[in-house]
């Protein structure tokens, strides 16, 4: 008949509430309970101030329904179903119950919430961040977009909410990008169109990973039995406390259940002296000043001047910049920053070096011809000649592509069915001989390259990686590179043969306490007799004639680069402090530095120290350990 549904897809009421009774009487227990406590406002409801005022300065003035009845028990730690059709307030309701709950004083993820598309879990970030911008909440959104190395640096730089589609966020989890030790609330968003999508099973492989204690919050608009069943699947039926549901109360539940009615509450959101414009300029002001990351320092070569005069960053926005310390030092007391009381420097030198995060930057050489190379997430080496930059007249982003690099490398792509060719693989660090005419560079692909400096070509490929590589440094008296991966290994390779002469894999080496992760970083001594390679919190120092591991240290927080100062050892990472420890791995100092996380250290030959990292912010450290200046970067 023409019109007809086909056979089975009908609506079979019947078959509908036997699977609903099934669920709802699952192991004898009453599975809905009551939560009949109704607040009028936002005041009544015992919220931290400082989320008050970000929920006043969001624009909310009277809760809605869903809000009235589901913030309270949410902030109370209980389990909680809560249905109300889209547009109610459904996401405000979590994120304030959230908020309500974080540790600020622990820079680590404590909640994790799944949305079914990316433009949702974009949108939740943005009303998490808006709400809880007076209490100083870090969250990040993985949506892809960005690249895997990307995503962990922004974690591991500490962040208290992560909210992301389900296979994004097994992918960071598997890899133990995201740790769930401190993971303490779980939250499905829209889950009737999660399920919808197909994501039943990767819900539960996340579950897998997360602690066993963990309060668990499900928002859904309608309440199909696959709904139910996934929440009882993850929390029996007695661990939900509440379940607070909005209905048109003239209908019974099934019917209700059926059509899906829940009640329209339309907010108001009109405040007093309210200037969106102004709000929101603010608010993307202060996060394109937390979101941006100087990714490496490196001090610029001056043989007629032994003191510290000027080193070059890399950041998160693809720009590379030189700064002048005597120039940042005497314009300290005249241009501050608004947000943060710190100097918004002016950079001698500054343009755009990549499309996408710029990773490293190094110096070729210490003389006249010496090149400033830098690496990026477009695969690229860029190579520029250093005395030109220096003598430009505060090259700025649009100027700075009239200065052409006269090394222009990138990475090769790899084929794959029917000819198709791989995207260019990022490259993450580089390495430099300059006795032997050679840049190392670490890659995507799970390959470290060697390049000709003179003719701009591969010379070897070093390839036994099962994972993309984090870092790389150049041990030139022996002719060999040290390699750092994702796979959880650092290997030693021969330059002449290209072939791997020795793996170090941490997990197994270190007996210590705490998490082990990919290699992150990896830093040799002055005579390159000794290697210190770090794995999440641990760092491991080698005795590499002797092949022999010295000693292991234990951090507090992931180490994200190292650096030897004689027969002593400075470390950075997901924390505020700049390390010191001796060969044996005791803790001589430890320094407050400004970024809240740093990604790179870099070492003047007097002792000087510039750490850089989240918030675009570089520290410059005297030698006699007290901060010579602190600045924010310039942005693109």
């Amino acid at each position: 008949m023409a019109g007809a549904a086909p056979e089975g897809t009908q609506f079979d009421a019947r078959q509908f509430d036997a699977k609903m009774n099934d669920l709802l009487t699952a192991d004898g227990q009453d599975f809905f309970t009551s939560y009949d406590e109704v607040y009028d406002s936002f005041d009544a409801m015992g919220l931290q101030e400082n989320l008050l005022r970000g929920i006043y300065a969001y624009g909310f003035e009277k809760p809605s329904a869903i809000q009235q009845r589901g913030i309270v028990p949410f902030c109370k730690g209980l389990d909680v179903i809560q249905q109300a059709q889209s547009g109610t307030g459904k996401t405000a309701t979590f994120c304030s119950g959230i908020l309500q709950q974080l540790d600020y004083s622990l820079t680590e993820c404590q909640a994790l919430v799944l949305a079914p598309t990316c433009e949702l879990a974009q949108q939740i970030e943005k009303v998490m961040r808006a709400l809880g911008y007076y209490l100083g909440v870090k969250v990040y959104a993985c949506v892809g977009g960005t690249s895997a190395r990307e995503d962990q640096c922004i974690v591991a730089s500490g962040v208290h909410v992560v909210v992301g589609t389900p296979g994004l966020v097994f992918d960071m989890l598997r890899r133990q990008s995201l740790q769930p030790d401190h993971i303490k609330m779980f939250v499905l968003d829209e889950a009737d169109e999660m399920l919808s999508r197909g994501f039943k099973d990767q819900i539960y492989d996340i579950f897998r990973l997360l602690p066993s204690k963990i309060q668990v919050g499900v928002f859904s608009a309608t309440m199909p039995p696959e709904v139910l069943e996934i929440s009882i699947s993850i929390q029996p039926p007695a661990k939900y406390k509440t379940i607070v549901r909005i209905f048109n109360a003239k209908k019974g539940a099934r019917e209700r259940w059926r059509e899906e009615a829940a009640v329209q509450v339309t907010m108001r959101g009109d405040a007093t002296d309210w200037d969106e414009n102004v709000y929101r300029e603010r608010l993307l002001k202060e996060r394109e000043i937390q979101t941006r990351t100087v990714f490496r320092t490196a001090w610029a070569p001056s043989p007629l001047n032994p003191n510290p005069h000027s080193f070059v960053v890399a950041s998160s926005d693809g720009s590379v910049a030189s700064y002048s310390i005597p120039s940042c030092i005497s314009n300290l007391k005249n241009n501050t920053d608004a947000y943060a009381g710190r100097l918004l420097a002016e950079p001698d030198c500054f343009f755009h070096g990549h499309d996408g995060p710029a990773y490293d930057v190094k110096f070729y050489g210490d003389g006249e011809d010496a090149l400033l190379l830098s690496c990026g997430d477009d695969g690229f080496i860029r190579g520029w000649r250093w005395k030109e930059l220096a003598n430009s007249n505060s090259v700025d982003s649009t100027q700075g592509s009239n200065i052409k690099p006269i090394l222009d490398l990138v990475n090769p792509q790899h084929k794959g069915p029917w000819g198709a060719l791989s995207p260019v693989p990022e490259n993450n660090a580089i390495a430099v001989n300059s006795q032997g005419g050679s840049v190392f560079s670490a890659s995507g692909d799970s390959c470290a390259y060697c390049w000709d400096v003179e003719t701009g070509k591969v010379k070897m490929v070093f390839k036994g990686h099962s994972d993309y590589l984090h870092c790389i440094v150049a041990r030139n008296s022996s002719n060999q590179i040290i390699t750092g991966s994702e796979d959880k290994t650092a290997r030693i390779w021969d330059c002449k043969s290209g072939k791997c002469i020795k793996v170090i894999d941490p997990s197994k080496d270190l007996n210590t306490k705490g998490y082990v992760s990919w290699v992150g970083s990896v830093a040799l001594d002055a005579s390159e007799s000794w290697l210190a390679c770090s794995s999440g919190r641990n760092i491991s120092i080698w005795n590499l004639p002797a092949s022999e591991c010295l000693s292991r240290i234990s951090t507090h927080a992931s180490v994200q680069d190292m650096i030897f100062d004689s027969n002593q050892i400075l470390a950075v990472g997901a924390d505020s402090l700049l390390n010191r420890f001796d060969m044996n791995g005791a803790i001589l100092s430890q320094i407050k530095c400004a970024p809240s996380s740093a990604f790179s250290v870099s070492l003047h030959p007097v002792g000087v120290v510039a750490v850089g990292g989240y918030g675009c912010l570089v520290d410059v450290i005297s030698q006699f350990c007290s901060h010579m200046c602190t600045f924010h970067c310039k942005c693109i």
